[in-house]
C-alpha cells in the first residue's frame, strides 16, 4: 500500500472516530435535556398546586402577604422554590429555585440574585433546549411572566440582549433591567443575557 493511501486511510479512521464521538456527545446532551425537562415538569405541577393552596390560605388571613427583601418560598423535596417563569414565545414554563447551584441547574432555572420587589431579579439556567437554550430567539417586546409563591404574577417584556463574559458578574447583576435571564452560550465561554423591563399595570 502506498504511503499516500495509508495517510488517507488514517484520516478516514480519525474522521469516523470524531463522528462517532460527536454522535455520542449529542445523544448525551439530548438525554440530559430530556431528564431536565421531566424533572422540571414534575416540580412545576407540585409547585403550581402548592401555590394554589398558598393563595387560598393567604386569602383567609387578615391583610395581604408581606414581601421582604428576600423572596418567600415553597419547599418541594428539600429544595426551596420562589415561583415559576413563563416565556410564551419559547413555550417554556419552569420552576425557579431560591438559590443556584450546579446540581439545581440540572433540574430547573435558579435565582442568581435580586428579587421581584426590588426590580433586580436575575435568573440563570442551563442552555438545555427545554430550559434557556433558545433565549437567543427572543425578540424585543416578547412577554415574560413570573408567578411567585403567593400567586402574584409580574409581567415583563424583553428590551435588550447582550453577550457577557463569565467574569462580568457586576454587569450581570447591576443594571437598569427589572429582570435579567441568562444562560451559557454553546461551549460555555460566554453568557447570553436577556434584559427585561416590568410592565406597569
Amino acid at each position: 500500500m502506498s504511503p499516500r493511501r495509508k495517510i488517507a486511510n488514517r484520516m478516514i479512521a480519525v474522521g469516523c472516530v470524531l463522528l462517532i464521538a460527536a454522535v455520542i456527545w449529542l445523544l448525551y446532551n439530548l438525554n440530559r435535556d430530556w431528564d431536565a425537562k421531566q424533572a422540571s415538569n414534575a416540580i412545576l405541577e407540585e409547585l403550581d398546586e402548592a401555590i394554589s393552596e398558598s393563595v387560598y390560605h393567604d386569602s383567609m388571613a387578615d391583610g395581604s402577604p408581606e414581601f421582604p427583601d428576600d423572596m418567600d418560598t415553597i419547599n418541594i423535596d428539600g429544595v426551596e422554590y420562589v415561583g415559576y417563569i413563563t416565556i410564551p414565545d419559547l413555550e417554556v414554563e419552569l420552576p425557579v429555585t431560591k438559590t443556584w447551584s450546579l446540581d439545581k441547574l440540572k433540574i430547573s432555572p435558579c435565582r442568581y440574585s435580586g428579587n421581584v420587589e426590588n426590580n433586580d431579579l436575575v435568573i440563570c439556567a442551563h442552555n438545555y433546549r427545554s430550559h434557556f437554550g433558545r433565549l437567543r430567539h427572543l425578540e424585543n417586546g416578547a412577554a415574560v411572566r413570573f408567578k411567585d409563591v403567593h400567586g402574584t404574577v409580574t409581567l415583563y417584556r424583553v428590551v435588550a440582549s447582550e453577550i457577557l463574559q463569565p467574569t462580568a458578574i457586576e454587569d450581570m447583576t447591576v443594571s437598569d433591567a427589572d429582570l435579567t435571564l441568562f444562560t451559557c452560550t454553546y461551549g460555555g465561554w460566554t453568557r447570553y443575557t436577556v434584559r427585561c423591563e416590568r410592565v406597569k399595570k
